[in-house]
C-alpha cells in the first residue's frame, strides 16, 4: 500500500540521511484476513460452546477492530521460530536500528539450560 520494498527503502534512506534511527514494531499477532499461507496451520484455534472451531482473534482494540488480527499457536515451537526468524530477516534486510517487542511479556523466554541439574 505504501510502495512495497522500494518505497520503504526510500523512506529508510531519507531517515538515515537525517541521522534518524529506525525502529520496527514486532507484533506477536498477524492479520486475520490476509495472512500468508505459511501461517495456516499455526493459527490459535478454540472450540465454542457448540463445538465449532474458531480462530482466536488478538488485538487490544486500540488501533484496529478486534477481528483484524489473529494469534498464532505459540504452543508450537515452529510458530515462535517463524516469528523470530521473520523479525530478524526483515530487520537485517532493511537495516533496521532497533526492534520494539509489542506485548513483550508474552514473548518466549529463552532460558540457559542448568547443565548441573540435567
Amino acid at each position: 500500500m505504501l510502495g512495497g520494498d522500494e518505497g520503504l527503502e526510500k523512506i529508510l534512506a531519507k531517515a538515515k540521511e537525517h541521522k534518524v534511527k529506525v525502529i520496527t514494531d514486532a507484533l506477536a499477532r498477524i492479520s486475520s484476513s490476509r495472512h500468508s499461507r505459511k501461517y495456516k496451520d499455526m493459527l490459535l484455534r478454540y472450540l465454542d460452546e457448540d463445538g465449532r472451531v474458531h480462530i482466536a482473534y488478538g488485538t487490544d482494540g486500540q488501533a484496529q477492530k478486534f477481528e483484524d488480527t489473529a494469534m498464532l499457536n505459540y504452543r508450537k515451537i515452529e510458530a515462535w521460530d517463524l516469528l523470530i526468524d521473520e523479525v530478524l530477516e526483515y530487520s537485517q534486510k532493511f537495516g533496521i536500528d532497533g526492534i520494539h517487542l509489542d506485548n513483550g511479556q508474552a514473548w518466549p523466554q529463552i532460558m540457559e539450560p542448568d547443565l548441573e541439574e540435567l
